[in-house]
């Protein structure tokens, strides 16, 4: 009903701009034509019919025009509107076409095409060259990388760098760096893990510094952090919403099974007692007096799992994407890099479920391919 309804007031409008249906444009309904009649030598004035008008026609073009502009006026839909409508909200956001690849175009202004940083790298071991050159004391991730590649009998390939050969070691390095011991979980959703080692190499900044440099210097994002992680990482929600199943340790996520499973208060007691070594490390052992104490217990220890024992991790790897001001820029505009950063066909569903609601209107995300610079 509101469209025909629409519809008949555009044709109103539309009817006092052109009132003749043989007049192309606006201006012509108040010409008159005047043309040279050689038979007589005297010009005569051809002029239009007076159109009769009533009482609703009494418009003028520009008062038609603002009642045209009043019907498809952007819309402002209060946030606070108990009923919002997904199909409404997320689409206003970014009306001005801004994409990831903008954002990144502007990060770029930061790097010096004069000055570059070399990179050796054998393919056998992509992961080693990487990061000696990272860890170089020349290294400045504002300089242009200079890659060369070598065989596994340490054959250089003769190619000059123009960006093919950097494109080719960043896909290389973020390939490699997923199976890297500091994350955990499913291919395409991982969590920071805990591990000492790691902390002590600082390995959680090196390769928070990589994801960043890949993406500013044209390489490509993770595509394989949960969403969930992703989330938390930049500021949305303030605790990691993960469930039972994204626990990596088999131990642990069979005994938060038995723990979350069991129907009866007797069960629960004795399961809490064979595990009290287990939550008595997170901190979240307690007596058992009702069956709604094994909820509390359950995501108590999965927030420890994943928050809390990871703090140092996850704040060296925070420290790790600021590089360049990329956090900075992901904190801006989560939405348009969720998808470089998770698993994509995750991402969406997630994303409107978070925000739909919320005061801040974002684009869904959808999968784009970077243009190379």
């Amino acid at each position: 009903m509101r469209i025909k309804l629409m519809n008949k007031l555009v044709f109103l409008c539309l009817h006092q701009l052109w009132p003749s249906p043989e007049c192309s444009t606006p201006e012509c309904s108040q010409w008159s034509t005047t043309t040279s009649q050689p038979s007589n030598g005297q010009a005569k004035s051809l002029t239009r019919p007076h159109q009769t008008t009533t009482s609703e026609d009494q418009l003028t073009s520009s008062d038609s025009y603002i009642t045209y502009t009043d019907i498809y006026a952007p819309g402002i839909i209060d946030s606070s509107s108990s009923d919002c409508e997904e199909g409404e909200k997320l689409p206003e956001n970014h009306s001005d076409g801004l994409t990831a690849a903008d954002v990144v175009s502007n990060l770029s202004l930061k790097l010096h095409s004069r000055s570059c940083s070399r990179f050796n790298i054998n393919r056998a071991n992509v992961w080693d060259g990487a990061l000696r050159g990272f860890k170089q004391s020349t290294y400045d991730p504002t300089y242009t990388m200079l890659v060369r590649f070598s065989d596994d009998v340490g054959q250089i390939e003769e190619a000059l760098d123009t960006g093919g050969p950097t494109r080719e070691f960043l896909t290389l390095l973020i390939d490699t760096m997923k199976t890297r011991r500091i994350f955990e979980g499913k291919d395409n959703a991982k969590y920071l893990s805990f591990d000492s080692k790691a902390l002590e190499d600082d390995e959680y900044f090196h390769v928070g510094r990589m994801i960043a440099v890949s993406m500013v210097h044209g390489g490509p994002g993770p595509r394989c952090l949960s969403p969930n992680f992703f989330l938390y990482l930049v500021g949305k929600v303030k605790a990691i919403e993960a469930t039972i199943e994204d626990i990596h340790d088999d131990e642990v996520r069979k005994a938060l099974l038995e723990i979350n499973n069991t129907t009866s208060l007797t069960e629960l007691q004795r399961l809490a007692d064979k595990h009290s070594s287990m939550l008595q490390t997170a901190g979240c052992y307690r007596f058992m007096t009702s069956l709604d104490d094994k909820k509390r217990v359950k995501d108590d220890y999965i927030q420890w799992y994943f928050t809390y024992r990871n703090h140092l991790s996850i704040q060296r790897f925070k420290e790790g994407l600021a590089t360049l001001d990329f956090l900075n820029a992901l904190e801006q505009h989560p939405a348009l890099f969720m998808p470089f950063m998770c698993y994509s066909e995750n991402c969406v569903m997630l994303w409107r479920a978070c925000f739909m609601c919320s005061s801040v209107h974002l684009v869904a995300p959808c999968v784009r391919r970077r243009p190379e610079h």
